[in-house]
């Protein structure tokens, strides 16, 4: 049984036409995972992690059908399932799930600025390339 903690660095984009958004997103987390089985970095892990977002984008108001631009920065929890595997002690694949929530943070839409807080949470699903050091 070991534990390993990880720092974790990573960029989304989704391509426009999807939902009628544009969107740009990073993502800096710092977390720890459990391996229950194997050694640090190798097997079956569940994890948990801070994570900060920041997002900038666009989408259609299907209400006056214009487009509204936003950029917000939300801190948000997660918790992780997945197996990673190392190899020759430079690469690892990971295979997971992330759930994030709740999110709190500073969101500014089309001129108007609010500190906001959300109950809610979203399941990622992720397969990474990684290098061990």
């Amino acid at each position: 049984m070991s534990s390993n903690a990880s720092l974790v660095a990573e960029t989304f984009a989704m391509v426009p036409g999807v939902f009628d958004t544009n969107e740009f997103i990073l993502d800096l987390g710092l977390g720890t995972r459990y391996y229950p089985w194997g050694e640090a970095l190798n097997g079956i892990y569940m994890g948990t992690g801070l994570h900060t977002l920041w997002l900038s984008g666009e989408h259609m108001d299907p209400v006056d059908n214009t487009i509204d631009k936003y950029k917000n920065v939300l801190v948000a929890g997660d918790l992780s399932l997945g197996y990673q595997l190392t190899l020759a002690r430079a690469v690892s694949l990971d295979l997971g799930m992330e759930i994030f929530g709740p999110f709190c943070g500073f969101a500014h839409n089309d001129g108007d600025s609010l500190l906001d807080f959300a109950l809610e949470t979203i399941p990622f699903y992720k397969l990474g390339v990684g290098f061990v050091w």
